[in-house]
């Protein structure tokens, strides 16, 4: 039996725990890309990190710039395409707002926009 495929909507990666201090105490070895693995084979395959600082949100933005679409280890290029495509198919039954975000689709992500743009009268 496959795992369900999860979306982590709210893990903290920049508190110091997932490097192995804590309170400020270092308690064992880093151990983050362990960490990544077993939630991986656990079956969250995304991830929404948050953070509660302005020193936090830059350490998430260096640890979601290293995932990016160009680094396709994780999910396919045609797989995201192919899934990004069923979000425009979504937003228009449901007629739900989409959530959009572009970096290095080598123009993947203005080609897709443009194509689905007259799907919406609102945004887009």
């Amino acid at each position: 039996m496959s795992l369900p495929k999860l979306i982590d909507i709210g893990i903290n990666l920049t508190d110091p725990m997932f490097r192995g201090v804590y309170r400020g105490k270092r308690l064992h070895a880093d151990d983050f890309v362990q960490v990544m693995q077993r939630a991986r084979s656990a079956g969250v395959h995304q991830m929404i990190i948050t953070a509660g600082n302005l020193k936090d949100c830059r350490r998430a933005f260096d640890l979601a710039r290293k995932d990016d679409y160009d680094r396709l280890f994780f999910c396919p290029k045609e797989t995201q395409i192919k899934y990004f495509e069923r979000q425009f198919e979504l937003a228009e039954m449901t007629g739900l707002p989409m959530f959009l975000h572009d970096r290095n689709t080598g123009g993947d992500f203005a080609r897709m926009i443009e194509q689905h743009r007259k799907r919406f009268n609102m945004g887009v």
